[in-house]
């Protein structure tokens, strides 16, 4: 066994807060932003390079879909109940220079991944094997899923967001 004479220390308030701030503020979606930003902003010395963003926010809106019709079908159920227009978001990637269909894009994301976090909340207080009003609830790898789907989401529109400024 192998000692050390180095001891913990207590983080610093100013420090913690500004941990704190950073996480709150941002989350988990403002870190893969940031994330993002940064490697394309490095990639193309130090000024980000509008394809590679777009790509990005497209990969995350990509694996997103991936999860929600993987987990709870909800791409293809939203196709024949006509409530969000996943196709006509997937196509924005592909005629990426039109500033109002970007908008549009980005106010989708953001209200798709608000539904998909009170979907992920309606399943968190499962009991057992059902929900209260007798649905099937979500096993929790697909529970998780949902999570990530969720950020994925806000993520690639914040990535969006901040191209389009």
């Amino acid at each position: 066994m192998t000692t050390t004479t180095t001891h913990f220390e207590q983080l610093g308030e100013l420090y913690t807060q500004t941990l704190c701030q950073d996480a709150y503020y941002g989350g988990a979606a403002g870190t893969i932003r940031d994330a993002v930003l940064g490697s394309v902003a490095w990639l193309a010395d130090k000024s980000i390079d509008l394809n590679d963003a777009i790509t990005a926010a497209q990969k995350l809106t990509h694996d997103a879909m991936g999860f929600l019709d993987c987990t709870i079908g909800l791409i293809n159920t939203d196709w024949l109940e006509n409530r969000c227009d996943w196709k006509r978001i997937d196509s924005f990637f592909d005629n990426q220079l039109d500033q109002n269909e970007m908008q549009w894009v980005i106010e989708q994301l953001g209200e798709q991944s608000q539904r998909v976090w009170i979907i992920y909340f309606d399943h968190a207080g499962a009991t057992g094997r059902h929900l209260a009003d007798g649905e099937p609830a979500l096993g929790i790898r697909w529970h998780h899923d949902l999570a990530l789907a969720a950020t994925f989401l806000d993520a690639a529109g914040l990535i969006l967001q901040e191209v389009k400024s």
